[in-house]
């Protein structure tokens, strides 16, 4: 099948910062884990990959090609089955359904990384099947308040006896790193929260039962995945089966009618 030349083939191409030889085209395992890893490499907040497009990826703002040709459908499949780890991993899109979790694997330097992931139909009018991927790179452990430049007076107001914090915001203003950077703090310092504190995610993006201390135990809970709870709603009536002290449950847009 031919591409039409899309106008993101101009954005400027990135150096090969491995030893990777991946610029052909993506059918083995081996080819798109050493993508991820040379994406890494370069830092990005996002790496975008389409059908029909190169794989960008955006750092600082700004996008900047990774590939030097535009995916064809079956890489992209290619892609996705890897990161789903199935085969017919993009069947959801054609069942009007989005996929978000998460992809761990070992970067350039021996290190364990983690990409959230969101795999969404697109319309394209060239081709009859179009999707895109949306991977950002993930710590395991969330930054402290300290790193977050959080004031004291602000601090004393995230932890009340009784009652609710809600964090708000628009998409990618920061709002799981905050609260997961609270729950951080309350673990490691026992400032406030203690016992049994419950989280409800969509998909977790922290390790945060990794951050259990003599202060606080910490289990997490995915929802809408293959191993945890169907709905939000179902999570709320698990919490009170299972005593926390505190439940901390993470929406976004998509769990806004729960």
């Amino acid at each position: 099948m031919s591409f039409f030349r899309a106008g993101t083939l101009d954005a400027p191409l990135l150096p090969l910062k491995t030893n990777a030889q991946f610029r052909a085209r993506y059918t083995s395992n081996a080819d798109i884990i050493e993508l991820f890893r040379e994406a890494l490499v370069h830092k990005p907040s996002d790496i975008h990959i389409n059908s029909e497009h190169p794989v960008l990826l955006e750092i600082h703002g700004q996008l900047h090609r990774l590939t030097e040709h535009a995916l064809e459908w079956t890489e992209f499949e290619n892609i996705a089955r890897v990161l789903r780890d199935k085969e017919g991993a993009t069947t959801l899109l054609s069942q009007g359904k989005d996929y978000d979790d998460a992809f761990a694997l070992t970067d350039a330097y021996g290190v364990r990384r983690r990409l959230r992931i969101n795999m969404t139909a697109t319309t394209s009018i060239r081709s009859s099947q179009s999707a895109s991927l949306v991977l950002r790179p993930m710590d395991d452990t969330p930054p402290t308040v300290q790193e977050l430049g959080i004031p004291q007076s602000l601090l004393d107001l995230c932890y009340p006896k009784e009652g609710a914090v809600y964090v708000i915001g628009p998409t990618g203003s920061g709002k799981t790193t905050l609260f997961a950077s609270l729950i951080r703090n309350a673990a490691e310092t026992g400032c406030a929260w203690k016992g049994h504190m419950t989280t409800y995610e969509s998909p977790p993006e922290f390790d945060l039962a990794a951050l259990s201390s003599k202060h606080m135990l910490i289990t997490q809970c995915a929802i809408d995945s293959k191993w945890g709870l169907p709905t939000f709603a179902d999570g709320g009536r698990n919490s009170l089966r299972r005593h926390p002290d505190r439940k901390s449950t993470r929406l976004n847009s998509s769990h806004a009618n729960i």
